[in-house]
């Protein structure tokens, strides 16, 4: 797990010269930090956290902290041990990022290629969750649908899928059935 920008000041933008300044920043939510929790690619099988470096570095200026976590590749483990890996990060980017500076209502997950594919896994998987927990105390009946096999347990992690406030993907394979045919030429 790396953390980029828990000691760099938030920035302001100065409307005048179009620069930023520390100065007078009038931060908002007593200086805590919006966060994204960057998730790097790597086909699977070399994803490496230090990848997000460029993008700590990008970001940390602005005044916004990137928290890049490492997750287990193939084939060490399958694709649902890289989906708990992340989703533990993602809790305890929760439970810990007020220490180093960070907002715990602004934080944004963010995945490229394999990690937007393991991001979005996790995000569809805790709302799934949701859905199920809200369903026994609303009555609903969807022990039968086919949408929600048991198969698969529900995530450890104690955040909701609304605490995380966005969730952005980029050149992510969602569709692996459709590619099936493109993987095994």
């Amino acid at each position: 797990l790396d953390i980029y920008g828990s000691r760099t000041p938030i920035p302001r933008m100065n409307r005048t010269s179009h620069s930023y300044s520390c100065k007078n920043s009038g931060c908002n939510n007593k200086g805590k930090k919006p966060v994204v929790i960057f998730l790097t690619g790597g086909a699977w099988i070399i994803g490496y956290r230090m990848w997000g470096t460029l993008l700590g570095r990008a970001l940390a200026p602005f005044g916004i902290l990137v928290i890049v976590p490492d997750y287990r590749n193939f084939p060490a483990v399958n694709i649902s041990q890289m989906v708990d890996d992340v989703d533990k990060s993602i809790d305890w980017v929760f439970n810990n990022v007020e220490e180093y500076g960070g907002d715990k209502e602004k934080i944004v997950l963010v995945g490229q290629s394999a990690g937007a594919h393991i991001g979005g896994v996790v995000v569809a998987r805790k709302v799934r969750d949701w859905i199920r927990m809200k369903s026994v105390g609303l009555g609903w009946d969807i022990q039968n649908c086919n949408h929600f096999s048991n198969e698969l347990p529900p995530l450890a992690s104690t955040y909701q899928p609304f605490d995380l406030k966005g969730f952005i993907s980029t050149s992510a394979p969602h569709n692996l059935v459709t590619m099936r045919e493109v993987f095994h030429r």
